[in-house]
């Protein structure tokens, strides 16, 4: 890697535990509004906040940077963000740096 995509790649990693907090937040508010109507829709809400769960721990863990493990959080918050944006993309409280 070149040393201006190293650099890159700092300053975004800088501002990413801010953003995947925040996102957690935005996603929990968003799934607190959400009254399910059916048990598929339960069942769904139930799995996203697994997900949540778990790239919740992962962006509170500092040993993630370098590792596998970093991949699949990375893979984890793109996966919220895609959610966050297909869902909720016109809320009022959606951050443009939520965007996959």
């Amino acid at each position: 890697m070149d040393e201006m995509s190293e650099r890159f790649r700092e300053i975004v990693y800088a501002q990413t535990p801010e953003r995947d907090r925040s996102l957690i937040s935005f996603i929990r508010a968003r799934l607190a509004e959400t009254l399910p109507v059916e048990e598929g829709e339960y069942r769904l809400l139930v799995g996203v906040n697994s997900i949540l769960e778990e790239f919740e721990t992962m962006v509170g863990a500092a040993n993630v940077t370098g590792t596998g493990l970093e991949r699949y959080k990375d893979a984890l918050g793109r996966s919220l963000r895609l959610l966050a944006h297909s869902r909720y993309g016109e809320h009022d409280e959606f951050r443009t740096d939520f965007l996959p």
